[in-house]
């Protein structure tokens, strides 16, 4: 146990799960009891978004509370062929410099070298494979220290399922054979094409073929794909497990502030999409729950609807518990008061996600952007037919009608695109030639 009336920090996050991939959420096709045991326990944040859809733009997101295009890094790049601007403020850093030990094990995939600590702030950086995660975390959790700790911890399953529908090996370690097809989950509702698709995503599936499940795949293979999902998610689940029970073991259960996460999406099969990237709901909404056991008043399986950005939110809460200073214009806000209370009024009206394509390390100009606000959903891309879309998100959760030439939708069409075009404007974006050039 530490000295210091601080709690730890402990960040758990997994990639590429979907927010609906947890029992807890409603999910009869797989046991999550890891995070359910969270959820039980906190507060699940089911509204929450990433900043964009792929892993090392959202890693950095998270990391320094700004827009992957905003330091640098849209897209996929590799550490040695491009890394986040000069002077950005990383999560770890600014905790560390309020005086906690920070640790990381598991998967980097940063834009940064690992070896710049004096960037990034971390003192003790393990990257290793999923295999070595409880062995390496009981230690981390196991040494006597007089600070507390900020440890994050990142998993990488169940990113498998990319493997898995390429037909490769499997980066942690194969499943066995799927069962017949009759007992692999069934396909979801919005397992066609919505009307008015944006045509950029049919046409990144047919550039890709050794990527993207072809669209006319018979539907056996695609419900083999969401078998493996499942699986992974649940091996996954698996090492949360584990690390929860280490945390326990070495008493630091009730002193510690767990923030469990994924850094995107993946499509599983809705809209006959794997991957992620795209701007569907399946790509972009993530898990998120927090347990806070110092709290004057623990909530327990509470679930709160607040509009979250996972890659702008997590820095100033991480800082808030931290006692960190948080660094001027910054966009996010601590989700701690949500945590604390369940009358929180600063509840934003809007969260944007960014997207682009190409190649795994090279973008091929075609991107993409929406706003999620309460009840809608607006996305526009910056070519191809049909580049906007309008949904409603309480009456078509599965995104299959575009109401984008309804008349009685113009209002907020005009709404969602201008609360874009603010953004853009604020943030330096790019989000091509106006609609109808």
């Amino acid at each position: 146990m530490n000295h210091d009336s601080r709690p730890n920090i402990l960040f758990v996050f997994t990639d590429q799960q979907w927010a609906g991939m947890m029992s807890c959420a409603g999910n009869r096709d797989l046991a999550t009891p890891g995070m359910d045991s969270l959820a039980a326990r906190g507060t699940r944040f089911d509204r929450a978004y990433c900043a964009q859809p792929l892993c090392v733009p959202s890693r950095g997101a998270m990391s320094t509370g700004r827009y992957p295009h905003e330091i640098g890094i849209p897209f996929n790049f590799h550490a040695h062929e491009r890394q986040a601007r000069d002077g950005l403020d990383w999560v770890a850093r600014l905790i560390a410099d309020a005086g906690y030990d920070t640790g990381y094990i598991g998967k980097w995939h940063q834009p940064l070298a690992k070896d710049r600590a004096d960037v990034h702030g971390i003192h003790d950086l393990q990257e290793c494979p999923d295999l070595e995660l409880p062995r390496r975390c009981d230690a981390y959790l196991a040494q006597r220290r007089d600070r507390p700790f900020f440890l994050t911890v990142s998993i990488l399953d169940p990113h498998d399922c990319c493997e898995y529908a390429r037909g490769a090996d499997l980066l942690g370690g194969n499943l066995p054979e799927p069962p017949p097809v009759e007992d692999c989950p069934e396909l979801p509702p919005n397992f066609a094409a919505p009307d008015g698709e944006p045509s950029v995503l049919a046409d990144e599936q047919a550039a890709r073929p050794g990527v993207y499940i072809n669209r006319s795949s018979d539907t056996d293979r695609w419900r083999r794909y969401c078998w493996a999902y499942a699986r992974l998610t649940e091996r996954a689940d698996g090492y949360v497990s584990r690390l929860l029970h280490s945390l326990e073991a070495h008493g630091h259960r009730d002193h510690t502030v767990v923030v469990f996460a994924s850094d995107h999406g993946d499509g599983n099969a809705a809209h006959r999409w794997n991957q992620k990237q795209a701007l569907y709901n399946e790509s972009i909404h993530v898990p998120l729950i927090v347990v806070d056991p110092t709290a004057p008043t623990t909530p327990t399986r509470r679930v709160e609807s607040a509009l979250v950005s996972t890659g702008l939110d997590l820095l100033p809460t991480f800082c808030d518990y931290a006692n960190a200073t948080v660094p001027e214009g910054l966009a996010g806000r601590s989700l701690r008061p949500f945590v604390d209370s369940e009358d929180a009024a600063d509840r934003r009206d809007h969260v944007v996600i960014e997207t682009g394509f190409g190649t795994h390390s090279h973008p091929n100009g075609a991107r993409g952007h929406a706003v999620v606000s309460d009840r809608f959903k607006y996305t526009l891309y910056n070519r191809g037919e049909n580049r906007q879309q309008l949904i409603d998100l309480h009456n078509d959760p599965g995104e299959m009608h575009n109401l984008v030439d309804l008349p009685e939708h113009a209002d907020t069409l005009r709404r969602h695109a201008a609360w874009l075009d603010d953004w853009a404007k604020e943030t330096d974006a790019d989000l091509g030639p106006p609609v109808g050039d």
